[in-house]
């Protein structure tokens, strides 16, 4: 059994663990989204910069944390950085093929009944895109809590993931499998928010799960 003092330092491990994963995802789900949209929409952008994002892309995580270290420090900073680029590819591919995904038909219909395009973007291309950048927002939210964790099991000297590693070296067993069944449930109390907040959405807009109407 663990003591109040020991309850009382996971929690607060667990929240700050929640807090980094949290804004390092809402970082880096609104940059993927942004540069999914100027990707979808304006091949121009997509010429010009495609070559230097897909390079990124496969970029592994963990080969920034030098680069982080070296700029950012040991600081809460890096951890929201790399975790907002971790997460940032999943919601700017859902973006970008959602975008593009859009038929032809229906844009050309909305502007012969006279649309303009600031009412094109919100009533028809908005609502068909919606379902795909949810779903790679909730990927997204994934990566962003296992980046998180796995920085502070490296990085950091806060986070449930430090405290994991804490209590593996000083063979607190206890400690150890109350900070793993913690990260679980955390990752499971995203998700399940996630959906929730993902099906209010989709009724808002008329969709079904499958983003048609």
């Amino acid at each position: 059994m663990l003591n109040s003092d020991a309850r009382n330092l996971l929690v607060g491990e667990l929240l700050a663990t929640a807090r980094l994963s949290l804004f390092g995802f809402t970082v880096g789900g609104l940059a993927g989204i942004a540069l999914g949209l100027a990707h979808g929409l304006y091949p121009a952008v997509r010429q010009t910069t495609g070559m230097f994002v897909e390079g990124l892309r496969p970029l592994p995580t963990v080969a920034l944390i030098p680069l982080g270290l070296l700029f950012l420090g040991m600081d809460e900073s890096l951890n929201v950085a790399i975790t907002a680029f971790a997460c940032c590819w999943p919601a700017f591919v859902g973006t970008r093929d959602a975008v593009r995904g859009v038929s032809p038909i229906l844009l050309e219909t909305a502007r012969g009944l006279g649309l303009k395009p600031g009412r094109i973007a919100r009533h028809v291309i908005l609502p068909a895109i919606v379902p795909e950048i949810l779903t790679g927002l909730r990927i997204g939210l994934g990566i962003a809590l296992a980046v998180e964790v796995s920085l502070e099991m490296v990085v950091s000297t806060r986070g449930i993931g430090a405290l994991a590693m804490t209590a593996a070296f000083s063979g607190r067993t206890a400690d150890l499998y109350a900070a793993i069944v913690l990260v679980g449930l955390l990752g499971f109390m995203f998700n399940k928010g996630f959906i929730m907040l993902q099906r209010m959405a989709v009724r808002r807009y008329g969709l079904s799960a499958g983003g048609r109407a």
